[in-house]
């Protein structure tokens, strides 16, 4: 495995959304993967928005084709280090488990919304979908972010 893909990056592989579509065809299957976090966070996205017919159809599908990674003890070991430097980098409790089990695994964490990822010491992070919009929210979390740190 090389590459652990975040939640939205994988709203946006069922959507087909053609940027992060070319690099997911660009990779081998056995070198992409998705955590038990992630999967229960499509989930509940696909529950609580039934109305989104593309991530309810196009849920089951996708999770048949990509490798599922547990949090296992290696992740909670670097879980349990990285905690304690994680509010700092201003990153959620659901996303320090993503890292940690990115960090455990010398993974590359794809994501898109990469506020705070970019300061974690030996995360490598990848944006598969740069010019995709960015929700407001997000985008006033990252230019805050720049700002602090010029």
């Amino acid at each position: 495995m090389k590459f652990l893909l975040g939640a939205d990056t994988c709203v946006c592989l069922i959507r087909q959304d053609p940027e992060p579509c070319s690099y997911f065809k660009a990779v081998s299957p056995e070198d992409v993967a998705i955590t038990t976090m992630t999967e229960a966070s499509l989930r509940y996205s696909a529950i609580r928005s039934p109305d989104l017919t593309w991530l309810v159809e196009g849920l089951e599908p996708f999770l048949d084709s990509i490798q599922i990674i547990n949090f296992d003890r290696n992740a909670a070991r670097m879980h349990a280090k990285f905690q304690l430097k994680a509010n700092p980098y201003q990153i959620d409790n659901l996303d320090t488990v993503q890292v940690s089990i990115a960090l455990a695994y010398n993974l590359t964490f794809v994501t898109h919304f990469c506020i705070g990822f970019d300061e974690v010491p030996g995360l490598r992070m990848v944006d598969w979908m740069p010019s995709l919009f960015l929700p407001e929210k997000i985008l006033k979390r990252r230019q805050a972010h720049e700002r602090g740190f010029r």
